[in-house]
């Protein structure tokens, strides 16, 4: 059997040469390869530079601390793939919390036992490389699909616990609009819209794979950022090289009332609050299937009874641009959002769209708006 050691790299970022030291002889003496990296900056640089399997990261350091370091190389396309694990003798739960939401995947406690370290570095190798093979299954899978004009989402009908309504629109036979809805756990529910460019049977194809790829998964063992990242991985086998999907991907929890949203260079999420205001969530994450990881970031609001969620392909923005040049053509389509809320949600997507399109223009793209309801 081969060595699963063998090319495995190892980066440690610690200012402390001693500690540095102590892991570099502990872990190259079981054969991994190790390269160390004595500020924050350096180690960054060193990541994309050797792309390791794992990092070592300390907690606290001079100038840039381990957390901005953790965050910055999980925003960084290049590096946030890569396992972070936090050296440190900080224990309190508030540090660990901290730690775990810029994005590491787990903690070593200073002063460390040999064993211990062991064995945190090979479970997480372990898992990194079982989710590895788990992308390389749904691509196997993903290629054997020949029904090049699957159906692009369930019925509203079919979960009505989802509460939501769908607007869609195709000009083109084979179009490259998508939305999925996936009913995740008691009370969470995942909604997905997507735009894979160009409008051929590549486009169906790629949209035939996204909603595999939502059925297939097991969402809630990811995070949304997770998932959009295992959606991302997957659908560039079925991509051409010319091509890209955008995508902005929600999850309610209505149990909690908490909205997560993914942005993968999409048009903004707008949420239209029960009490007439808006809110447009603008923070836009890497293109899918341009990049090999992309950056993304977690938007989390608080919502409530009574609030809208809207989430729509950039066809509805497109009149928009001729309607008001001086603001953005977010802003009326939001402000439509809002003035619907007195109407019964299936009703107000067409409302929506015939404010969008009165009916002496014509829409030059695919239109797709999915809104949920609170």
């Amino acid at each position: 059997m081969d060595d699963p050691n063998i090319d495995v790299k190892i980066l440690i970022i610690d200012d402390n040469i001693i500690t540095s030291s102590i892991l570099e002889h502990l872990l190259c003496n079981e054969g991994f390869c190790t390269t160390v990296a004595n500020n924050g900056l350096d180690g960054r640089l060193t990541a994309e530079s050797i792309k390791p399997d794992i990092i070592l990261l300390d907690m606290i350091m001079p100038g840039e601390n381990g957390l901005e370091t953790c965050r910055r190389l999980q925003e960084s396309h290049l590096t946030s793939h890569i396992p972070i694990i936090f050296i440190t003798s900080v224990q309190e739960t508030g540090s660990k919390l901290a730690g775990f939401n810029a994005g590491a995947v787990d903690y070593i406690i200073k002063p460390f036992d040999r064993s211990e370290v062991l064995a945190r570095i090979r479970v997480h190798l372990q898992q990194s490389r079982a989710r590895r093979l788990l992308i390389q299954s749904h691509i196997a899978e993903l290629k054997q699909l020949s029904d090049a004009q699957k159906s692009l989402g369930p019925s509203p009908e079919n979960i009505p616990e989802a509460h939501y309504a769908i607007y869609y629109n195709s000009l083109h036979g084979a179009g490259g609009d998508f939305y999925g809805v996936v009913n995740v756990a008691h009370g969470v529910h995942d909604y997905v819209v997507a735009d894979v460019s160009g409008h051929n049977i590549g486009s169906s194809i790629a949209t035939g794979a996204l909603k595999a790829i939502l059925h297939q998964s097991q969402l809630l063992l990811y995070s949304p950022r997770e998932a959009v990242i295992l959606v991302g991985e997957i659908i560039g086998s079925v991509l051409r090289e010319d091509q890209f999907v955008t995508l902005v991907y929600a999850r309610l929890n209505r149990v909690t009332n908490m909205l997560h949203v993914v942005n993968a260079g999409h048009p903004p999420c707008i949420v239209a609050k029960h009490n007439g205001k808006y809110e447009i969530l603008y923070d836009h994450g890497d293109l899918l299937g341009i990049f090999p990881h992309p950056r993304l970031v977690t938007q989390e609001i608080q919502i409530s009874p009574g609030d809208r969620v809207f989430l729509y392909t950039d066809g509805f923005l497109d009149n928009y641009d001729l309607i008001s040049l001086e603001e953005s053509p977010i802003n009326p389509l939001a402000q439509s959002c809002c003035d619907s809320l007195c109407i019964p949600l299936s009703e107000a997507i067409s409302h929506i769209r015939d404010l969008a399109f009165p009916d002496s223009i014509q829409p030059k793209d695919d239109l797709l708006m999915l809104a949920i309801e609170v």
